[in-house]
């Protein structure tokens, strides 16, 4: 009767172990140093290759003279919200508010717990604990993931909205300084 005890504990134990080791993800940092960011900063240019296929898929045509000789104004557009910092956040918004999305459509996952025994704290007990939801509580936390979603959505367009504009803007400014409108 010892020896069960013992198997038991011995295997309670080692699912103990398994389950918690798919728990932990090991963390490598990755600091953040200043000559390499300003040197990335600084090699930003109007001739980079992800440029390019952004503009012809954006675009939906080829641009055939890479980098083009003059730029227009739905192009530099496009180039302005390629390398825009501004357009970082809201896009992580977007990505955040989609993963929630996967998340609340989640269904939970059932507990299994060992629970030491009363009135003797050697005798083990074992729950399998099942989440019912009820009341629509699913279908609602959905629809509010979904509502955030689209607001993450909006503040991006929004976002890219005031780059354009500014685009826009600093193009009509120069036109004006030179005696020209574009």
């Amino acid at each position: 009767n010892g020896t069960h005890f013992a198997v038991w504990i011995l295997v309670g134990v080692l699912a103990a172990l398994s389950w918690s080791g798919c728990a932990f993800q090991r963390y490598t940092p990755a600091p953040i140093t200043p000559g390499v960011t300003a040197a990335r900063f600084e090699a930003r240019s109007l001739a980079d290759a992800g440029l390019h296929s952004f503009l012809e898929a954006s675009l939906g045509h080829p641009v055939s003279v890479w980098p083009p000789k003059s730029w227009n104004l739905p192009m530099l557009s496009l180039a302005a919200l390629y390398f825009n910092p501004v357009l970082e956040v809201p896009r992580a918004h977007v990505a955040t508010a989609d993963a929630a999305i996967r998340t609340a459509a989640a269904r939970p996952n059932p507990t299994f717990d060992f629970v030491p025994g009363v009135p003797a704290p050697y005798l083990l007990t074992t729950d399998i604990l099942f989440l019912i939801e009820t009341a629509g509580k699913r279908e609602r936390r959905i629809q509010f993931a979904r509502n955030v979603d689209e607001a993450a959505k909006l503040d991006l367009a929004d976002s890219a909205w005031r780059v354009v504009i500014g685009v826009r803007q600093a193009a009509l400014s120069r036109g004006a300084a030179r005696g020209r409108w574009i």
